[in-house]
């Protein structure tokens, strides 16, 4: 996705890194009440925030989300979104995706890969760099507003 600033500075992600940065901004925009209109924000139609005080609350609900002691050590945040790998084999809907996603509700942050009942590891399918999402914060802080393309 290119999230455009009104600011004239730029943000990029690709899906696979778009997608744990929109959920979190779902999670903080619900948890906090925000108020947020969020629709759109998964396609790149021109959807966004249009002023910086909405902007900036929203860096700073989501600089909160990483401040956290299961964070540390961690330069990846996972996001569960139903897929899990397993020495990069994708599983779907079998019983041990299904058992993950009952330990591990979709929408849930892990820090970390999880063992499976076999000692396997397993990690979700969507993760984003700590770094990137910092990059996000400070893109919020300075964009003015902002359009998802």
């Amino acid at each position: 996705m290119d999230v455009y600033g009104k600011s004239g500075n730029y943000f990029r992600a690709n899906m696979w890194s778009w997608r744990p940065i929109n959920a979190i901004i779902d999670i903080v925009n619900d948890k906090h009440e925000l108020g947020l209109n969020t629709d759109g924000f998964a396609y790149n139609d021109g959807a966004g925030i249009d002023n910086q005080e909405q902007c900036s609350i929203l860096a700073d609900k989501i600089e909160e989300l990483l401040d956290t002691e299961e964070l540390e050590g961690s330069d990846l945040i996972y996001i569960n979104l139903g897929g899990w790998y397993c020495d990069d084999k994708f599983h779907y809907d079998d019983q041990i995706a299904e058992s993950l996603n009952l330990d591990y509700p979709i929408g849930s942050f892990l820090y970390s890969s999880v063992v499976g009942p076999e000692g396997e590891v397993y990690k979700p399918s969507h993760s984003t760099d700590v770094e990137h999402i910092k990059e996000f914060i400070d893109f919020l802080r300075t964009c003015d507003g902002f359009k998802i393309y």
